[in-house]
């Protein structure tokens, strides 16, 4: 019982820190296919470059992906990514924690969401 309270506590708060925080895009991805789409729904999580490291990171366990890791990432086929936004994490054994978004984005928005998202294991 305590345990469920707990997880319940934390992902209350996780939801609420969620909400609160303002989250930005840098000035350089202004414009970005995808990067409005990144600032309102992956930020949070998974960082401003990608990395994992947005401000909810700090409390989830597993960890948000690095899309930065130009290795992993090559690993990953866009097909994935795309059911992974569409349908969660869980959808392709990754982490139930992250949300679907196909009740929320358009199938075209979340091509658009998966190329920015390459975009960080491009950066140099």
């Amino acid at each position: 019982m305590i345990a469920k309270l707990v997880k319940i506590t934390t992902l209350l708060s996780l939801g609420l820190f969620v909400i609160c925080y303002g989250a930005y895009v840098k000035a350089g991805d202004a414009g970005k296919p995808g990067a409005d789409l990144h600032k309102t729904h992956c930020f949070k999580c998974h960082g401003e470059s990608g990395k994992g490291d947005g401000p909810a990171a700090k409390i989830l366990k597993p960890k948000p992906t690095d899309w930065s890791d130009a290795e992993k990432m090559s690993k990953v086929k866009d097909e994935d990514l795309m059911k992974m936004i569409k349908e969660g994490g869980a959808s392709v054994g990754k982490s139930k924690l992250m949300p679907a978004f196909k009740e929320k984005l358009s199938d075209d928005e979340i091509r658009q969401t998966v190329k920015f998202v390459r975009s960080f294991s491009s950066q140099k």
